[in-house]
């Protein structure tokens, strides 16, 4: 579900639909908050463990789940950093349209 909204948010972007593709993203990072939440729990042994774990693989469900927060963790900073990344491209076309519409007044 959070991949879907990430693509949902790039899609948007390069079309030039910023509002929405802020929204999306923000979808997928709560999505993605409240999956490491639940992981947090599997690892403190508050909840059991999904049933798709390979009961013959070499890690505990505990270290499975640690392994997956923190993957999870480093999605976060990148889809942050796309935000900042277009709104800061957004926001200078914004000060540079306010820029020449000031000049060409004079």
């Amino acid at each position: 579900m959070a991949e879907t909204r990430y693509q949902l948010g790039l899609a948007c972007t390069f079309d030039k639909r910023y509002d929405p593709a802020v929204a999306h993203y923000r979808v997928a990072i709560a999505i993605i908050e409240a999956k490491i939440k639940q992981l947090s729990r599997v690892v403190a042994g508050e909840i059991p463990p999904s049933s798709d774990v390979d009961p013959h693989g070499f890690d505990t469900p505990q270290q499975l789940a640690k392994k997956e927060m923190d993957e999870l963790a480093e999605i976060i900073p990148d889809i942050l950093a796309k935000v900042l990344s277009f709104l800061c491209f957004y926001c200078g076309h914004i000060f540079v349209s306010i820029a020449l519409e000031k000049s060409l007044c004079f």
